[in-house]
């Protein structure tokens, strides 16, 4: 019985963290002790590289719009995501537009409006408002209620 666990254990390959950044392993760029070590499907083999495809998404920014300064997603956000949020038009967003701000083709923003869902913080006035499993909750500080989204 524990060989055939142990037999499964080894055919089996748990997912891998996709936002991992190699170049930051504590044995170097690309060096690893450990699986785990590695972006997404990638492993680490006996000579301690990370070896293999990831086979993650690879995040695309639109750089189709700009901000009020002109520049674009790939111009300054992606390498510099201190300034997202500071400088969005109507048709730029940096949390939507960009990789380096969370968004890009692999992103998850979501709008804070009153046609579209609301994010973790967001004003809500019932659960179907909410992203995810979110919940509508509210809060009482001394009678000014508000109510807002939270994870459940």
């Amino acid at each position: 019985m524990k060989l055939l666990a142990l037999i499964v254990l080894l055919g089996v390959s748990a997912a891998q963290d996709c936002t991992l950044d190699e170049s930051e392993n504590s044995r170097g760029a690309n060096q690893c002790w450990y699986d785990s070590e590695c972006a997404g499907d990638r492993y680490c083999s006996s000579g301690g590289w990370c070896s293999g495809e990831s086979n993650c998404p690879v995040c695309i920014s639109d750089d189709s719009v700009a901000d009020v300064d002109g520049d674009t997603c790939s111009a300054l956000y992606d390498n510099n995501p201190v300034g997202c949020g500071n400088y969005d038009t109507e048709d730029f967003i940096a949390a939507r537009d960009c990789c380096g701000c969370g968004g890009g083709s692999t992103g998850n923003y979501v709008a804070e409006d009153e046609n579209t869902l609301t994010g973790i913080g967001g004003a809500c006035d019932a659960d179907s408002a909410c992203v995810a499993n979110a919940c509508c909750s509210v809060t009482d500080y001394v009678e000014a209620q508000s109510t807002y989204c939270s994870a459940s």
